[in-house]
């Protein structure tokens, strides 16, 4: 209802959401009037809104609602987190008594082959149990200086403990918590080493008096002459009804208070599961980037790429009621691209725009703002996204304890199995491999550490020489009065111009890094370097370690990528080393902040007698604020010449590109040990590999793959958040199916949520539930194909699943959503128009050179596409016609890579169709790498150009097993009319070798093709 259109006093005023309307004291005046009360001793809007309250509530319009009671109601979901939280951990303490238990049934050389990989584990598997029954869930609270922390937290949880006046309001951490009916709060002081005040006992202060509140206020927002606090940590405790036991509400020093900060942040970072920043609207835009992206980059590294939940953050952008109306739509677009370029998996619904004063008010009149109904949803969906992120880290590890141990039972399986004779020398010859590893590792590793040192020295070097150059300058001084900050107060001001003069600084300095294009090309040296050297290394290790496993580089790989995942030690992620189309985006994001890096050395000391005496002489005068910012950006450049902080943010600023440097050197070391032990358990288990791994071995394997299926399970059903639930898609289950595979049928389908308009997806719907048996192996797949972002590899959107009967995740059908394509390459060569296969023409044609050009368009893609997941570490294991599909446009994209088969025993069984396998894929217990995919694309590009099913083809021809026929050389025959060229022919026929060795690389493959284009 508008202003002008309430009839003031004539029954209109039915609710309190009327009352909040009242725009003036005038117009609450006239009110009264008309209700007949009294306006004798309101002095303020808010004291005549409090009187028509109290006034409607005793003539029986509305009912009081007390705030907290409409808390405890919009957060039930809460309670319900948490008691499902607290159910998951006794859960998941039962599941880390079984793997301990597994781990002592594992002989002893499998116990010390986990150890060099997991340092202390006996110690871990005893000590996170512990953890998981007692540790509390921390969700942090962060912002700028002024920017309303406290106050949010307060509107939050329904108190008013934590000051709100002052400015700044918080000087120390304040750590909050849920207790019964105790309210008191334990002071910390700092430590007698970095205190002011040595060896003090901690405080107790009791909050249920007013004067306990009063002195508990201002100790939290007591600072020294230095700006400095005494204090290390209050303790909080009180009887929340809007917070859960176990949840901890951490509120930190506004960001811009130095390093006491950045030292808090560091502290409860790495423990915090939920993250808050309070942003202030009215301040420069809202978003100071400089300082956010620092703290975000701090948020991201501390939780580690596994731990980072980005779904458990929110961003509050406070006092919103002061933007006008024109200027709110502009302002929350550009604080949205902010956010969005420093925060990875950043969503709008993450956003929350709110006046956390107006929302105080109205929850003092027994209403809530629709905004604040907004934030508190937001909340409830943050606490539970929090406590999972908890659960997720813990079950994380334990899973990767359970793969390394299947490993290790794996690799000497397989090789009990192997003649004594012919294992002795591979021994050998994998033990010499892996000190040449070694010590080509420790030589690369060095150089390049050398080199980057270099790199960073002549950085600095160009900085300072732009610092002192006279363009530069001239553009640092340009100032106008809308510039400059003004008021009395010397350390405000001081603060406020140091913070403008660093703005403009990263500004230009960023400017000037883009057309010189430093960073970028630091980067690309890196990348460079780590594809010729480190990417060397990690195909010989994986190969090295295919031998010891039989061939199974799949286990391998979802091993290694496990333990990065887990280990700080050993997290080296593959996507950083080998860049590609759809990890560029992830690296830009990375290089931006060297003006901040260079800003963020330099600084005004107030202190310092001749910036006290130019402050002063300026602030007392009219008409020289340019003046002043002038002389502080000379004082503010000068400090940077002579700046000790320079070269450590410089450095820190590349060490982000660079931090594998120093992961690849702590983790080749450790595989490569853990191998040699392996070696050595091997050696000494061939004397008597049939008398005791025969037997014991496959009893271990059964019971580890057991527990590991059970640990999915649960993971899944109680930990897993799907990425879409059914009702986000729109599936006509009435239509007939796309397609049909081995183990899951094609539906056609749209996605309906959080996309501006309908997205047409293809569901990829298993057959069967998920069971302990095959959910290992889908959550492998689904990993997998979240790395995989090609423009030749299908897109994947998620996963969601079909409830059985009561809609939980118990017994489902995994469903995975991906790209939808009209057609496949077998449609398009076998079933499809004949003039896209050239052995169909005359040799050298016109109608034979149009065809090469259609085949070859459709080749240099797959090409592209497989190359990419060679780079990437895989092997398709499953290339055919049928799963390279074709979209309308054109393109084309590689799908099913062969991950959700059950990851049996290679020598046991075969994965993809027979016809397009390799003999060392066909021959039990023969180990194979990406050179089995070359075979399969000599097969495919058979097919192409005479536009016939080679399955057909060679069972005409098949005696025998197909195993033997192809050890021999049986192939599909190259003397139909029209036989390829010479060119071709020699390249299908390198590419099906008998020996892998003689196979060419994918790229020469789509180096060939791509001349006919």
């Amino acid at each position: 209802m508008a202003t002008e259109e309430i009839e003031w006093g004539k029954g209109s005023i039915r609710s309190r959401d009327d009352i909040l309307k009242i725009p003036d004291i005038k117009s609450g005046f006239r009110v009264l009037d008309q209700c007949g009360l009294s306006k004798k001793g309101l002095r303020s809007l808010d004291d005549i809104k409090k009187l028509l309250v109290d006034f409607l509530d005793k003539n029986g319009n509305i009912s009081s609602v007390h705030h907290e009671e409409s808390y405890q109601q919009s957060l039930t979901g809460i309670q319900k987190a948490t008691e499902d939280d607290k159910f998951h951990r006794e859960k998941l303490v039962e599941y880390y008594n079984h793997v301990n238990n597994f781990y002592q049934s594992l002989p002893k050389e499998f116990q010390l082959d986990l150890g060099q990989i997991f340092p202390d584990i006996e110690t871990s598997l005893k000590k996170r149990p512990e953890e998981l029954r007692t540790n509390e869930c921390t969700i942090l609270v962060a912002g700028e200086i002024a920017a309303g922390k406290s106050s949010f937290i307060n509107l939050m949880l329904g108190i008013d403990l934590l000051p709100t006046s002052q400015l700044p309001c918080t000087a120390t951490v304040c750590e909050i918590r849920r207790a019964g009916d105790r309210k008191e709060a334990i002071v910390y002081p700092k430590s007698g080493d970095s205190g002011k005040v040595p060896h003090l006992q901690p405080a107790l202060i009791d909050l249920s008096s007013e004067k306990g509140k009063k002195t508990l206020k201002d100790l939290i927002s007591q600072v020294d002459d230095n700006d400095d606090c005494n204090i290390d940590r209050i303790e909080i405790y009180w009887p929340l009804t809007v917070l859960e036991e176990g949840i901890v509400i951490v509120d930190t020093p506004g960001i811009g208070r130095g390093n006491l900060t950045t030292q808090y942040l560091q502290r409860y970072l790495k423990n915090s599961f939920g993250f808050i920043y309070i942003i202030n609207s009215t301040n420069a835009g809202g978003v100071q980037k400089g300082r956010l992206q620092t703290l975000l980059r701090q948020v991201v590294n501390s939780a580690g790429v596994e731990g980072f939940n980005p779904e458990s953050t929110m961003f509050v952008i406070n006092r919103w009621d002061q933007i006008g109306e024109q200027d709110k739509e502009i302002l929350s677009s550009e604080i949205w691209n902010k956010l969005r370029d420093v925060y990875p998996g950043l969503r709008e619904d993450q956003l929350f725009f709110v006046s956390i004063t107006e929302a105080q008010k109205a929850l003092l009149l027994g209403t809530k703002l629709e905004n604040h109904a907004m934030l508190q949803k937001g909340l409830e969906k943050l606490f539970p996204d929090s406590l999972r992120n908890r659960l997720k880290e813990y079950y994380r590890w334990m899973a990767t304890v359970i793969k390394r141990s299947l490993y290790s039972l794996k690799m000497a399986r397989v090789n009990t199995v192997l003649d004594k004779e012919k294992m002795e020398t591979e021994l050998d010859q994998i033990s010499k491999q892996m000190d040449k590893i070694q010590h080509n590792a420790e030589n690369s590793i060095a150089t390049l550490r050398e080199n980057f040192k270099t790199e960073v020295s002549m950085v600095k070097m160009n900085v300072l020489e732009l610092l002192r150059s006279k363009e530069f300058e001239e553009d640092m001084m340009r100032w106008t009065e809308r510039d400059c900050p003004r008021g009395k107060d010397e350390k405000k001001v001081c603060r406020e111009i140091e913070d403008r003069i660093s703005d403009r600084l990263a500004i230009l300095i960023n400017g000037w890094e883009s057309q010189q294009c430093i960073v970028r090309n630091i980067k690309q040296k890196v990348i460079k370097y780590f594809k010729r050297d480190f990417q060397l290394m990690e195909d010989q290790l994986l190969k090295v370690e295919a031998v010891l496993l039989g061939g199974d580089t799949g286990l391998v790989r979802n091993l290694h990528e496990s333990m990065r995942a887990q280990q700080p030690a050993t997290r080296f992620s593959k996507t950083k080393s080998k860049q590609s189309k759809g990890t560029k985006e992830e690296f830009a994001h990375s290089v931006k902040g060297l003006g901040g890096a260079i800003a963020s050395a330099g600084g005004i000391d107030i202190k310092d007698k001749l910036v006290k005496s130019t402050f002063k002489k300026y602030l007392c005068k009219e008409g020289f604020e340019i003046s002043l910012m002038q002389e502080a950006t000379a004082l503010f450049l000068e400090s940077l010449s002579h700046s000790k902080e320079l070269d450590k943010n410089i450095y820190n600023l590349f060490s982000r590109f660079t931090k594998e440097i120093d992961q690849v050197a702590k983790m080749m070391p450790e595989f490569l040990k853990a191998d040699k032990e392996m070696i050595k358990l091997l050696r000494s288990q061939m004397q008597d590999a049939d008398k005791n791994l025969k037997e014991i071995l496959p009893d271990l394997l059964r019971k580890g793959r057991s527990l590991q299926g059970e640990v999915d399970i649960f993971y899944v059903e109680n930990i897993m958040k799907f990425d879409y639930e059914l009702e986000d898609l729109e599936w006509d289950r009435s239509k007939p199916r796309l397609g049909k595979g081995s183990f899951a049928d094609v539906y056609l389908a749209k996605i309906i949520k959080g996309m501006p308009e309908p997205v047409p997806v293809a569901l990829k719907v298993c057959r069967d539930s998920t069971a302990a048996g095959t959910v290992t192996d889908i959550l492998l797949e689904d990993a997998t194909l979240r790395t995989l972002k090609h423009d030749n590899i299908i897109k994947y959107y998620g996963a969601t699943y079909k409830p059985k009967g009561d809609r939980t995740k118990a017994q489902s059908n995994w469903i995975m959503i991906m790209e939808v394509c009209e057609m496949t390459l077998k449609e398009v060569f076998l079933n499809g128009e004949e003039d896209v296969n050239p052995g169909k023409f005359e040799s050298e044609s016109s109608q034979q050179v149009n065809a090469m050009k259609q085949m070859s368009k459709y080749a240099v893609q797959m090409c592209s596409g497989l190359g990419y997941l060679h780079e990437k570490g895989f092997v398709h294991r499953d290339l055919k016609l049928e799963n390279v599909l074709v979209r309308k446009d054109g393109v084309v994209k590689l799908t099913d890579v062969g991950l959700a088969k059950p990851q049996v025993d290679i020598s046991a069984t075969m994965a993809g169709s027979p016809v397009y396998m390799a003999p060392e894929v066909l021959k039990p217990s023969q180990p194979y790498d990406y050179k089995a995919d070359i075979y399969s694309l000599a097969i495919v590009t058979w097919e192409m150009w005479y536009g016939v099913d080679a399955a057909d083809h060679i069972s005409v021809v098949l005696f025998g097993s197909i195993q033997d026929q192809v050890s021999r050389g049986l192939r599909p025959s190259l003397s139909m009319k029209t036989k390829p060229g010479k060119d071709i022919e020699e390249l299908i026929c390198r590419s099906w070798s008998n020996n892998p060795k003689e196979r060419p690389d994918i790229s020469e493959h789509e180096k060939f093709f791509r001349r006919f284009l």
